[in-house]
């Protein structure tokens, strides 16, 4: 600063506090505009992943049903092709990664039904940018976190499954071991509304609240129906919970 100061008295014939005036001034000018600009920046991103996120949660409410019969069309398949396999086996940390499996496959059935609105929620929603960057990051971390699950791959059930029957029960093909780590290195934690609230406008809280309203019943519904049909692929395989 002092080197520009010299240079503009030398060139402009300026006070050296004229040009220390004149900068505050240009400061000043500058960051007034560029407070609202980032309010409003704010305010528009809180906007438009309101929308998204809203979008998202009504074409998962309307894949419930499909998701059901896809994943009962599993549990037939799994009763045909290697029903109660794992009879008699051990419950043991092999055991548990065998049942994250199985959980895994059903949302791989679940999300590739929703891929279609999570690919516009995410091409949506990540290139938003908050001043906050911690929701910034929560966003865009949320929108690849649904990708990863839209992109999850079928695990063949029965062939892992008696894969590890025929070890006598003590060794994992490689399959489940790189599955269930793939799945376990995925996130899926939604923003939180406290994030968000500072940003939203009162017609954009209301619909705010409502979302909240949906998802958390669109959750709870998933979870009983998720629960249920998990129990009775275990059971159909003959794996311990």
């Amino acid at each position: 600063m002092e080197m520009l100061g010299s240079l503009n008295n030398r060139r402009l014939g300026w006070p050296r506090a004229g040009v220390a005036g004149l900068v505050a001034s240009m400061l000043i000018a500058l960051l007034i505009p560029g407070s609202a600009l980032a309010r409003s920046r704010d305010q528009a991103s809180t906007h438009a992943y309101i929308l998204a996120n809203y979008a998202l949660v009504r074409a998962a409410r309307a894949e419930i049903k499909p998701a059901e019969e896809s994943v009962s069309k599993l549990n037939a398949q799994v009763t045909q092709e290697c029903g109660h396999v794992a009879a008699e086996s051990p419950q043991n940390h092999e055991s548990e990664q065998l049942t994250d499996e199985v959980a895994g496959a059903m949302w791989s059935i679940v999300y590739h039904l929703d891929s279609s609105a999570i690919d516009r929620f995410a091409a949506a929603v990540k290139p938003l940018k908050w001043t906050n960057h911690k929701l910034t990051r929560r966003a865009n971390d949320y929108a690849d976190s649904l990708l990863e699950l839209s992109k999850l791959t079928m695990p063949n059930l029965c062939s892992d499954v008696r894969s590890w029957t025929l070890s006598s029960f003590h060794t994992l093909p490689a399959s489940t071991v790189e599955f269930v780590k793939h799945l376990n290195a995925i996130g899926s934690t939604t923003i939180p509304s406290k994030l968000l609230a500072p940003y939203e406008s009162p017609s954009e809280k209301a619909l705010a609240a409502h979302m909240d309203r949906l998802e958390k019943l669109l959750t709870d519904s998933e979870s009983i129906i998720g629960f249920n049909y998990w129990s009775t692929l275990l059971e159909t395989l003959g794996l311990n919970q």
